[in-house]
């Protein structure tokens, strides 16, 4: 299964911790205004199906990293 997580915050953080455990998570994208805070998240789980992207609801450009 294909994920994408809005908001790299306390609850998108603990999405992302738990969704680590779980092996029918394929890919998960975890986007924020901020990709610094994106890209935290996804160093936390040291897993390659997680990946960030800053995501701007001002502009709607999305791009993934």
């Amino acid at each position: 299964m294909k994920a994408l997580v809005i908001g790299a915050g306390g609850v998108g953080r603990a999405i992302v911790n738990i969704a680590s455990r779980k092996s029918f998570i394929s890919e998960m994208v975890v986007a924020d205004r901020t990709l610094s805070r994106a890209e935290e998240a996804v160093t936390r789980v040291k897993d390659s199906r997680f990946s960030a992207a800053e995501v701007n609801a001002a502009n709607w450009r999305i791009s993934v990293r």
